[in-house]
């Protein structure tokens, strides 16, 4: 079961925000209308009714209201973490993919050619570093901007030496990850302002 499967209402939400009734979500709930609600949707609790597989084909998963908005894959292993990345990135970016673990970030990357990443540094398989080391020797080009736990200066300087364009900690998400977004699309650097370097 893969985490766009989320946006279809695949996976058990066990508590929303009360602006959507606080109800629980099952097997049969569309959660695609529930994400756009005019109030603001956080899942508290997910957990996965299966083995977590995924794949890239999810356009029809995260629709565009307007073109030309910028491409975005979003790769982490915590499906909680990605249900909660994707509804704050579709609020201004056509969000094309997602991916659980570094390779299959490069095979998404390959076939759906984004704009930005979203990647996590540790991630089973093939780590977001040597990720992102492959896909710069493959001639990619996209922006990178690393959403992490790390808080340690030489992961930031590892990271921007591969070139990243932004680095994020996660416990800063709500506030720091569309302006990482936004900066690492006008090719200036940002950094969580909470890193000592």
């Amino acid at each position: 079961m893969g985490i766009h499967e989320v946006f279809q209402g695949k996976l058990s939400v066990s508590a929303l925000e009360e602006g959507v009734g606080g109800v629980s979500l099952g097997r049969n709930t569309d959660f695609r209308k529930l994400a756009n609600a005019a109030s603001p949707l956080s899942i508290l609790t997910v957990f996965s009714l299966g083995p977590l597989s995924l794949n890239c084909d999810v356009n029809q998963e995260f629709p565009v209201d307007a073109a030309n908005r910028p491409r975005i894959i979003l790769s982490d292993d915590h499906p909680a973490l990605l249900a909660e990345a994707a509804l704050i990135l579709r609020q201004n970016y056509e969000l094309v993919g997602t991916a659980s673990n570094g390779l299959e970030l490069l095979d998404c990357a390959r076939r759906l050619n984004p704009d930005l990443l979203v990647l996590d540094i540790a991630m089973p398989g093939l780590d977001g570093f040597e990720a992102t080391r492959r896909l710069r020797l493959a001639g990619r080009q996209c922006k990178i901007v690393f959403l992490t736990v790390w808080e340690d200066a030489d992961f930031v300087r590892e990271a921007l030496q591969l070139g990243a364009n932004a680095y994020v900690v996660k416990a800063r998400m709500a506030t720091d990850l569309l302006p990482a977004i936004s900066e690492a699309l006008a090719n200036r650097q940002f950094i969580s302002p909470t890193l000592q370097l």
